[in-house]
This record gives C-alpha cells, structure tokens and sequence, in this order.
C-alpha cells in the first residue's frame, strides 16, 4: 500500500484489517415560540471509544441551531436561518456538506457513519401549492487566511447558491434546480484562480400504481475548475487537496504538481424503480442504473469529469467509502422485507465500472487518520472496477430500542492490479436508543 503523509508519499506496511466501537449521542431541542416563530437546537458527540489523543473528536459539536420564521413579510413566505439540513429530492446534489467520504469536524474512524450534515445557511421557502420555490445560500467553509507580502491573494471561501422549483401531483413530482458552488482554495502556496461550478437539472418521480414506482434525475455541469494534476483521478476531491502528493503516471513518471484552468463541461442521469410486493411481509426491491461522465484527456481546455458536488449518495458499503460519485457507470439492485413485525431483512448488489479509463498506475482513495491517505494501484488498460455484495438485519428491540448488523464484501475487478486485488469485507453491528 502506498500512503501520503504531509505531502510525501511513502510505502508502508498495509493494515489489513481494523475494529473499533464508535459513540454518537445527539440531543435535539426544539421550541415553538411566538406565533409562526420556531428555533431548533442540536448538539452531537461523536468519538472512538478508548481515543483519547488529540483527534479524540471528545468535544461536543453545535450539529443544528437555526430558527424557522413562517408567514414572513406575506403568507407564502417562510425563512430558515442558521446551522440547517439541507437536501433535495434523493440527495444527488445537495444534502452533504463533504459528501459520505469525510465527516466535517468528526474524527471517528467509520467516517461514512457521521451524523454532521448540515450547511450554514439562509432559506427562503415561497409556498404557491402546487409549486414550492426554495432559494438558498450557503457558506460551505470559511477560511482565514494570513498572508504576508505579495504572496498570495485569494478568496478561499466555499459559497452555495442555488435554487430549486417543484411542482407536487397527487401521483407524481417534478423538480428543477440550479446550484452555483465557489470553491476556491488554498493549496500550499498554489492559488486557485477559478473554481466556479454551476449544476442545473431535473428530477422527476411517478407512482404508476399501488406496486409500481419509477424515478429519475438528470444534470449539467458548467464552470470553470483549477485541475491540479489530478486529471480524472478516480477520488472527488478539490484540487486543493490534492496539490502537494506525488501521483505517478503509467509509464512511471512522475506527474509535476502543476495547476491548469479548465472549462467543466459534465452531466449525470439516473433511472429506477421500486416495486412493491403488497403482501404480509411488506417488501419492497429497488433497481437503480446511475452514469456519471469521465474525462477522456482529449481536450486541454475542457474537463468533463463529473464533480459529486454535496451528494449523500454511496453505491454501497464499501464502495461509498473508497470511491466517489464520479466518472462510472452504477447498477444497483436492493430489497428489504420484514418476516415478522419487529424485524427488518434487506440486501444490495452493486456492480460498478468506470465511464473512462484513467491514465494514472496509483490513485488515491480515502483519507484516514492521522493524515494519511490511503492509495491503490491499479491497471490503466481496464475499467471495471468490481461489485458489491451488501446484506443486513434490524430488530425493533422496544420501540425506543433498534439493534442491527451489516455484513459487506467487496469484490475487486481488473481495474485492481494483484497488490490490491483482495476481496475486502466489513462487518458492523449498532446499537440505538431514542427517547
């Protein structure tokens, strides 16, 4: 396994495998106070237990704190402001400030279980039924940065902006939006001139009767993007992450750390469908088909990788946490029934290939703790990078009480060379109590 570690890249033994008991209590308080007039509180811990170092994650986190303003100004009017979840429709988009592959101010090390998905923001909610129009603005991360001299100058802030328009049928819904991210940053000493995307789609969903639903979400991707040696890299991360670790092309050399400002041209789409059975047993399946653009490298001008922007969305287990949203073809099919009252059986089958071969022999993957990142190598000649077997189980202990377990087993394609060809597996149980 190769790692990085303050931006060296280093060969280290590889950790097969890890096991570690995670706490995540949270606290919820919610007021209604004057007339149309409602605040919400919530604080969360999350932390390993046993860590008690200086990435503990030990401290208590204001997760939400915003307060809701109905009728303001006029009726149709309703204002949300502060530490706010935000998502719409299936969570392609926006719904996660740094998507399920980090954890924002957690330091736990199951990542992709942290429950801190909220954006500073402002909301403004125009109720005309049928239609709901949302404006929103966002300030993802704000940085303060010191510079001395004529070193630098930069606006290193990351801005959300956008709007989403929806119309509700008594069967049916169509959404439209458009999302505008400004996500310049700072890399070391390099600046990011431009960073600007913007996203505009639409998603549509339709019951077609009692057993049968269908659903679907297309976007386009336009901007401008500082592509800092990364070219289609198979990982979602900000050039500004990635401008100080060593990457070496497939014919051995190394790539120079250099940044080029590119027009993003990208789209994705998804299409599925749930069926349901209607018996004694409640269950339900899910087909999914999702395609996200890649680049090619036959443009220096144009980048066409598709950028995850704020998505929640994993394609499984493991997959959601070694790879992201970004230049594959996903076929996922999943079902769930429950036997008996208390207790819920579900699965997943994922299989996952890439839109465009990538011309990289060492790709980046997860960070860990400790700053280390966790790195691959892999075949630039192949595509598919594997599937995914998920199964699961929970049990309504009281109704104050749910305990589940999860088993998930990865299994590698081609595009993984032999070092890093293993199946890979992981094995959770949780424990959760509400009051």
């Amino acid at each position: 396994m190769v790692a990085a570690l303050g931006g060296t890249a280093v060969t280290v033994e590889p950790k097969d495998r890890d096991s570690f008991l995670i706490m995540q209590a949270w606290i919820q308080f919610d007021a209604d106070l004057t007339e149309n007039v409602e605040a919400t509180i919530r604080l969360l811990s999350e932390r390993d237990w046993g860590d008690t170092g200086l990435n503990s994650g030990a401290e208590v986190d204001v997760e939400q704190a915003y307060v809701t303003l109905k009728e303001m100004i006029y009726e149709p009017l309703t204002l949300i402001v502060g530490r706010q979840p935000l998502k719409y429709g299936m969570g392609f988009i926006v719904a996660d400030p740094d998507t399920k592959r980090l954890a924002g101010n957690s330091n736990i090390s199951a990542v992709e279980e942290s429950m801190e998905t909220s954006f500073d923001a402002i909301r403004a909610i125009l109720d005309y039924s049928p239609w709901t129009i949302d404006l929103v603005y966002a300030k993802v991360q704000q940085d303060n940065l010191a510079v001395s001299g004529d070193a630098i100058d930069i606006d290193s802030d990351q801005e959300l902006w956008g709007i989403n328009v929806r119309h509700d049928w008594e069967y049916a819904l169509i959404e439209m939006y458009m999302f505008h991210k400004d996500n310049n940053g700072l890399a070391n000493g390099l600046q990011l001139d431009e960073n600007e995307i913007t996203v505009s789609g639409v998603r549509g969903m339709m019951h077609l009767n009692e057993h049968l639903s269908v659903f679907g979400e297309a976007a386009y991707e336009f901007g401008e993007m500082d592509v800092t040696l990364n070219n289609n890299l198979m990982m979602a991360y900000p050039p500004s992450a990635m401008a100080n670790f060593v990457v070496r092309a497939s014919d051995g050399n190394t790539i120079n750390n250099i940044s080029d400002n590119m027009d993003v041209r990208a789209w994705a789409a998804y299409a599925g469908m749930e069926y349901r059975f209607m018996n004694d047993y409640d269950a339900k399946m899910h087909f999914l088909y999702l395609y996200t653009s890649g680049d090619d490298e036959s443009s220096e001008t144009t980048y066409e990788t598709w950028d995850p922007f704020y998505t929640e969305w994993a394609g499984g287990e493991i997959l959601g946490i070694l790879f992201p949203v970004t230049n594959c073809h996903y076929v996922t099919i999943d079902g769930e029934m429950k036997p008996r009252e208390d207790i819920t059986l579900w699965g997943k089958y994922a299989y996952v290939t890439m839109a465009e071969k990538m011309n990289h022999s060492i790709v980046l993957a997860m960070p860990v703790r400790n700053n280390f990142w966790q790195a691959y190598r892999v075949d630039d000649k192949e595509r598919e990078v594997g599937q995914e077997l998920d199964l699961g189980v929970k049990y309504d202990y009281t109704e104050d009480v749910q305990i589940g377990a999860t088993g998930a087993w990865f299994f590698p394609g081609d595009y993984f060379r032999d070092a890093n060809d293993s199946m890979a597996w992981q094995l959770k149980s949780s424990l959760k109590v509400t009051f």
